[in-house]
């Protein structure tokens, strides 16, 4: 590849990355509101930490930066990925292990305890 065409990449992925970066906020909010509204218990808990996760990933594949590792959900929940395990630390300080259970060809789910 030629160098100038290497630069005009370089140059349209950080236009696609601050553009997606705006996207951010909306999208958060929207799945915040679709997974949380209505649950209790152990789903809502699950349900955190699917968003939390699904919010790392995106903050990662958006933004030129190292990842996080954490971030917060409803502005109450502290929802970190320790690898091959995530962890969801309630208002009140409880923190739950979560770990994400696969069931076959694209079909998974996150269970926490």
């Amino acid at each position: 590849m030629k160098p100038e065409r290497a630069a005009e990449i370089k140059e349209e992925l950080a236009k696609i990355a601050k553009s997606t970066v705006g996207l951010l906020g909306p999208i958060r909010a929207q799945i915040v509101n679709a997974e949380v509204r209505g649950q209790q218990g152990p789903q809502r808990i699950e349900a955190i930490a699917a968003i939390g996760l699904l919010t790392l990933g995106l903050e990662a594949f958006s933004l030129d930066r190292s990842p996080n590792l954490s971030t917060t959900v409803s502005d109450r929940y502290i929802v970190t990925n320790n690898g091959p395990f995530s962890t969801v630390e309630t208002p009140e300080g409880r923190i739950y292990r979560c770990a994400a259970i696969l069931f076959g060809e694209g079909t998974a789910s996150i269970k926490c305890e």
